[in-house]
């Protein structure tokens, strides 16, 4: 196994390193972007320079591997382009504003996309997890009590990455990795205002208060 470290939301480093994976190992015929940041909070708490920073990576960093990876692929007429975006940019929590809307956009992106690139070849998924069990629940829980309840009831990275490869091995462009957010696309589309509802619950905060046992919209 190789490791090759980058910022993402450097396109030219970015791209210097594709070229050198490339080398080293051969072409890229498949790609699980999975790099992002969060910052939550009440919205006008965040600091604008915390939202600037969400927005270059969660969404820049996936439209720079875009550039430097998907033309290689359609030149190739071959690939497959996976993308972890949230559900939070389908189903928008409160005091998650600006992490919400770089994974929307990350969303809205790949969407217009797959239109474009449809006859190439290629393959592009975007997948929309709820919680997962990975150290970035650091950013979502500070106290670690908190923490531990949400981890419970979280979905793992295996669950994520096995959904996505069954994703693409059937042309699916949306894959939705486990019940929550199976149940809130479901909700979100055809019931709109009951989504609204349960965003009034504490209990889907991610700053709640209660103490009781939730299970957040990661």
């Amino acid at each position: 196994m190789a490791t090759y470290a980058v910022d993402v939301s450097d396109l030219e480093a970015l791209s210097a390193v594709v070229d050198k994976i490339e080398n080293d190992l051969g072409a890229i015929e498949h790609v699980f972007a999975c790099a992002g940041v969060a910052r939550v909070g009440p919205t006008l708490s965040v600091p604008r320079s915390d939202v600037e920073l969400m927005t270059r990576v969660n969404y820049g960093g996936v439209v720079n591997l875009v550039y430097a990876v998907l033309p290689r692929m359609i030149e190739r007429h071959r690939g497959e382009f996976a993308v972890v975006a949230s559900l939070t940019g389908i189903v928008a929590p409160h005091k998650m504003a600006a992490y919400g809307a770089t994974k929307a956009a990350v969303i809205g992106f790949l969407e217009s996309l797959r239109y474009e690139i449809d006859g190439t070849g290629v393959k592009l998924a975007c997948v929309c997890p709820e919680a997962v069990k990975t150290p970035m629940a650091t950013d979502f829980f500070e106290n670690p009590n908190k923490r531990g309840r949400a981890l419970k009831t979280a979905i793992t990275p295996r669950q994520v990455v096995a959904t996505t490869e069954k994703g693409l091995a059937r042309g699916r462009f949306l894959v939705l990795p486990g019940p929550v957010s199976k149940g809130m696309w479901r909700v979100q589309r055809l019931l709109p205002g009951l989504t609204r509802a349960l965003q009034s619950i504490p209990c889907l905060s991610v700053w709640d208060e209660t103490g009781g046992r939730c299970t957040p919209l990661r």
